[in-house]
């Protein structure tokens, strides 16, 4: 793993986007990095041209949706990377649905941190559909800390609870303004879908009736864990 420090950040930065177009890193850690648009745009340039790259993570950059969107178009052109991390980084609906076009098309990505961001029902709705479509490779989607509420949440599990092969494993989507509905369609997909064995819903204001088709779920599906905190009186 490479890592950019605060003194010299810029160099620093430059000098690791510059190891990923000469295919000499596998795990690019830019968190917090400060990265600016002339970095942004050397690391867009970059990505599509590594064979070796397998972890990206641009974690609090402030990229927006328009920076996730060149982001989500040169992973798209790659396909070698597995795990992608932009939690923290301002992202809307806009953004998400780029990403949402992009992993239909991504061959080995595992794993998709979108958490701390700014998604909602529609962003939600189009990831939704991108896992309808064709992403069987993925296992890991942390949608934690957004604003997806019952809309988005209905739309996961309808996806989910429709595929006949999926590979995911672990669904985060603590703390996104969830009630009953979201709630019990997501205890659905729990019984439902075969791979998934983990699913965190801490933090949303599910009432009675969702808390206990959720509790159901974890009781007929004993080798299966559901996070369920509400935070909520």
């Amino acid at each position: 793993m490479i890592s950019g420090g605060h003194r010299g950040r810029s160099a620093a930065n430059a000098a690791l986007i510059k190891g990923v177009a000469e295919n000499n890193v596998r795990c690019l850690d830019l968190n917090s990095a400060g990265l600016d648009q002339r970095q942004l745009g050397l690391l867009v340039s970059a990505i599509p041209k590594s064979s070796s790259i397998e972890t990206l993570n641009l974690g609090n950059n402030r990229l927006g949706d328009e920076g996730c969107e060149h982001i989500a178009a040169a992973c798209r052109a790659n396909s070698s990377v597995m795990a992608v991390d932009l939690c923290e980084n301002g992202i809307a609906d806009r953004g998400a649905s780029a990403i949402a076009r992009a992993i239909v098309h991504h061959p080995t990505l595992n794993h998709l941190y979108l958490g701390f961001n700014n998604i909602g029902a529609h962003g939600a709705d189009s990831l939704a559909r991108a896992l309808r479509l064709s992403c069987p490779q993925l296992t890991t989607l942390d949608l934690s800390h957004n604003r997806i509420g019952d809309a988005g949440a209905c739309a996961l599990a309808g996806s989910l609870i429709s595929l006949t092969t999926s590979n995911l494993r672990v669904l985060h989507i603590t703390d996104n303004g969830i009630g009953d509905a979201g709630a019990i369609m997501m205890a659905s997909a729990v019984s439902q879908t075969p791979s998934l064995r983990s699913l965190h819903i801490e933090n949303n204001p599910i009432g009675s009736e969702g808390c206990k088709m959720l509790s159901e779920a974890m009781a007929n599906n004993p080798d299966k864990r559901i996070y369920l905190q509400t935070g909520f009186s």
